[in-house]
Order: structure tokens, then sequence, then C-alpha cells
């Protein structure tokens, strides 16, 4: 799906199963198939569609034809689909990126982390987690299951080991405030659902997702808080309506100043499934 000048390459149609959430199929010959189908049509729509023609002096053919050798060594779905996403991230644009097929299972870790300056924190944690036991916010990862992030790779390794790769345990290397360190194995919070739902919005399958789809719209809606003379405006996403954005700034052309909270926010109109804490303010 594309607009305008921002490359989304979403392939929601297709759904497939996994034996289990630790447990990755062999790539047989039609995984194969399906994932060169999402390499080549990310080539195709980004060589068709993409904004600058120059491609930030990246040789998109050279680039295609190198990911294109690296999928012929994988072994399963998931690492296919990581090498889509490695074939969009060379373009080092935040609005060109890959949204993996939906899976027949929710998933989510428990806690939400961020970059503040050159390092990544622990910014939220879900009451009732594993999480929740284990992580508090303010303390600083150091490893995520063995990676070092910074602000250039967070999304996609975030990404990758909750959409791409899902792992059920996460193991962090953490720093606490007071200089303590220590090693946390989180638990996230899955549950299996069916491979193939219909779609007559009667069944209760239909209904459970579009009623997650709105538990999921309703935490990260826009929230604007009237606080005296000043406004304070939480934005998560930038995929407003005109109207709604309308309706915001006539409430904050009443105060005498505006506090626009942009904290977290990816700098995108269109948000990634999976994104960090979708139940969270």
């Amino acid at each position: 799906m594309f607009s305008g000048n921002r490359v989304v390459v979403l392939v929601l149609s297709l759904l497939f199963a996994l034996p289990s959430l630790g447990q990755q199929p062999k790539l047989n010959a039609y995984d194969y198939l399906t994932a060169h189908d999402m390499l080549h049509d990310a080539y195709n729509d980004v060589k068709k569609y993409y904004y600058d023609p120059q491609y930030h002096g990246v040789d998109l053919d050279a680039r295609y034809r190198e990911f294109e050798t690296r999928l012929a060594a994988v072994t399963t779905l998931n690492d296919g689909m990581r090498i889509v996403q490695g074939f969009l991230d060379g373009l080092k644009d935040s609005h060109t990126y890959f949204v993996a097929p939906m899976r027949p299972f929710t998933y989510e870790s428990g806690f939400g982390m961020q970059m503040i300056g050159g390092e990544c924190y622990i910014v939220r944690v879900r009451p009732g987690t594993d999480a929740a036991a284990k992580l508090h916010p303010g303390d600083r990862v150091i490893k995520y299951n063995s990676f070092t992030l910074n602000r250039e790779d967070i999304d996609a390794a975030v990404n990758y080991f909750t959409n791409l790769n899902p792992v059920l345990t996460a193991e962090l290397e953490l720093q606490a405030p007071d200089g303590s360190l220590r090693h946390e194995s989180v638990k996230a919070i899955s549950q299996r659902g069916k491979s193939v739902i219909t779609d007559n919005p009667l069944s209760p399958d239909f209904f459970k997702l579009d009623r997650q789809e709105e538990t999921e719209d309703h935490a990260e809606r826009s929230v604007l808080i009237d606080a005296g003379e000043i406004a304070y405006w939480r934005l998560h996403y930038f995929y407003l309506t005109e109207a709604k954005v309308d309706i915001f700034i006539e409430r904050a052309s009443k105060h005498s100043a505006l506090v626009l909270d942009l904290r977290g926010n990816p700098g995108r109109e269109n948000r990634i499934p999976g994104e960090y804490a979708r139940w969270s303010l």
C-alpha cells in the first residue's frame, strides 16, 4: 500500500500457522515462493513509487540481487521475511518498511522500550504481566536478546523479535538507576487463535478480531488534557483525520499555551503491528 511519498509494503492477506511460537516451519518450496514474491513486490513497488528516483544513493537493482541470493540460503519463512525487511531497511527511511503477514496468535511483550539520548530505557510495563514483576521504568537496556540497541536499529530489532520471529521469552541485560546490573528473562503474553477467519461480520471470530483492533485504536488514540492555562496534547501517531485535528486545535486554542507530547511517536502516519505498548497511554 502506498500513499504519496510514504511507501509502505503491506502483506496482510496471507495467514499462515506455526506449530508453536518457539518452533519455526522449514522453508519448503511454497514458503520460498511466498517470501520471494514479497521481496519481488517490495522491489517493484519501491522502484515504481518511491519519491527519490536515486533511492538516496542506493543501487536498488544490485541490492535486490544481493537479497535475492540471501533468500535462497534461509531455512525458515520467518527468516525469509527478515530478508524482505532488511532489503527495505537499506533505504534508511522510516516511512518505508515491511509489515509481516498476520499470525494466528496474539503476542505482547508486556513492556515498552524507548531511546532516550543515545541509550535505551524501559518506559512502560503492563500491570499483571511477567514484565511488571521483573522490569521497572527507568531501567537501562544494555542488551535485548543479545543485541545492543541504538536509534538506527531499535525499530527493526523489536519488529523482528515481536513480528517476524516472535520469541516467548525476551532476554534483557539491564542497569537499574542505582547502577546495579542484572539479567532478566521476561515471558511474553501469547494466545493462539485460528489460522483462517471468516469474513462474515456476524461470526464470533470476526467480532473478536474487530474488537481487538478497536481496543488497539483506543489505546493509541490522541489525548488532549486541559490543565488551566495549558493544554497537553499526547500524540502517539500522525493518523488523525482532518476533522479530529480541527477538534483538538479548537480545544487547544482556548488555552494560552500548548504542550505537544511526541514521545514515542515514530514520525509516520502508519503504525506497525506489534508496536511496543498498545495498551498504554
